[in-house]
């Protein structure tokens, strides 16, 4: 399970969830109000875990800032 930051900008859990499966790249998302927060992600292959590294890395920026700090 992981937790997105949760800074200036940055899309909820359920706003990655809708934005990664039109990327194809399947995670899971929960309405459960304990788990509307978090995503749960599963890799398989390498090319699985690029495709999610680099789908991260645009989220928060080449800097390694959260979002829009």
């Amino acid at each position: 399970m992981v937790k997105p930051p949760a800074g200036s900008g940055c899309p909820t859990a359920e706003e990655l969830y809708e934005t990664w499966m039109k990327q194809h790249i399947y995670v899971r998302y929960d309405k459960n109000p304990r788990l509307r927060h978090y995503l749960r992600i599963t890799i398989g292959t390498d090319a699985e875990m690029d495709a999610v590294l680099l789908a991260l890395g645009q989220i928060l920026g080449k800097n390694g800032k959260k979002c829009d700090e």
